[in-house]
């Protein structure tokens, strides 16, 4: 039966998950909400990458329940992609020995038509025109921030209805940071894609995300509206370890 409020997209409830023993999620309930961008933030070790992997299948969950439109699903990647969730890891993971282009059509390459594919990707290069004027170039010759731009418009050649995004601003430089976060916005306004971020330049995510988690050792300190976040003191504390 589905009893998600309207809006509501997915879900994760009582999630709990492990790492050789160590406790990384601890019945953890979250959701999000359809066409949003979602930060999770917290310390190192506080569970938001292990969040996200849950999310796409990609760690074993131990407890808990995964639901996707009012339904319940077990996460398995190329499942998951097929529902319409796509998942950028950090690190600008780009296939360095391929064109831009053909990174792309790695992007597409759970569709099976290329049509569709080469369809896909010219949408996508508008909304990344720097991807379009180096669309033959070696993706290993492109600088850290256009990889991270070439892993962001890979994850969307399935037009996903769910963008999650793992440190997209890691190793990046000040500018090329602004100009990441500038993208992802443009990317929910233009595509309508619901994004959940983890990152940790804070002032970046809050200006774009319309909602927050907080986690701390695995736990959800606060959820709620990311612009109240601000006159909280809740990251502030967890920051420097005032939260238990």
């Amino acid at each position: 039966m589905n009893n998600m409020e309207k809006g509501e997209l997915l879900e994760l409830k009582n999630m709990s998950v492990y790492y050789g023993g160590v406790q990384a999620l601890h019945d953890v309930s979250v959701t999000f909400k359809e066409g949003r961008i979602t930060a999770l933030m917290g310390p190192n070790g506080a569970g938001k990458s292990t969040l996200l992997k849950s999310i796409f299948g990609l760690v074993p969950i131990k407890n808990g329940q995964v639901i996707w439109e009012g339904v319940r699903v077990s996460p398995i990647p190329y499942k998951m992609v097929k529902l319409g969730i796509s998942f950028v890891p950090q690190g600008k993971r780009v296939f360095e020995h391929l064109s831009v282009y053909e990174n792309l059509e790695v992007g597409g390459s759970v569709i099976g038509d290329k049509d569709v594919v080469r369809e896909r990707i010219e949408v996508v290069m508008k909304t990344f025109p720097m991807l379009h004027e180096k669309r033959k170039m070696k993706s290993g010759t492109l600088s850290g921030g256009q990889q991270q731009m070439l892993a962001l418009a890979r994850g969307l050649i399935t037009e996903p209805r769910v963008l999650l995004l793992d440190e997209p601003s890691l190793g990046l430089a000040p500018k090329i940071v602004k100009e990441v976060f500038t993208k992802i916005r443009e990317i929910n306004e233009i595509h309508k894609t619901t994004i959940i971020v983890v990152e940790h330049n804070i002032r970046s995510l809050l200006n774009v995300a319309s909602e927050a988690y907080v986690l701390n050792r695995g736990e959800v300190v606060y959820g709620g509206d990311a612009k109240s976040l601000e006159h909280t003191s809740v990251l502030e504390d967890v920051f420097l370890g005032k939260i238990k």
